[in-house]
């Protein structure tokens, strides 16, 4: 994984209620390119999901939180309406001593 500091840097804007926007990218197990598109507008996250470049689904969430429990650091969205609803995890990191 690279350049997590980004996806910090979106989190804090989340809790000074600032505009922001990142994209996540991922590669999945074939090589497809996942992107989720999350953007703040002052009151919650709009994700946008696409594999390939193709639409999957969007939603709306309330937060976004990480939590770093002993050697995993994960990024999840919380409380999604939508075409997904309930918490997901964006993606986790496992922690290296």
């Amino acid at each position: 994984m690279s350049n997590l500091e980004a996806l910090d840097t979106f989190i804090d804007k989340l809790k000074d209620k600032q505009k922001a926007k990142i994209n996540v990218i991922q590669y999945g197990i074939e090589g497809q390119r996942v992107v989720e598109e999350l953007t703040y507008n002052g009151e919650d996250v709009h994700v946008y999901r696409s594999v390939d470049e193709e639409f999957i689904e969007e939603f709306r969430c309330e937060n976004v939180l990480m939590n770093e429990d002993g050697r995993m650091k994960q990024y999840i969205l919380k409380q999604c309406t939508g075409n997904f609803t309930g918490d997901t995890v964006l993606l986790f990191e496992n922690i290296e001593d």
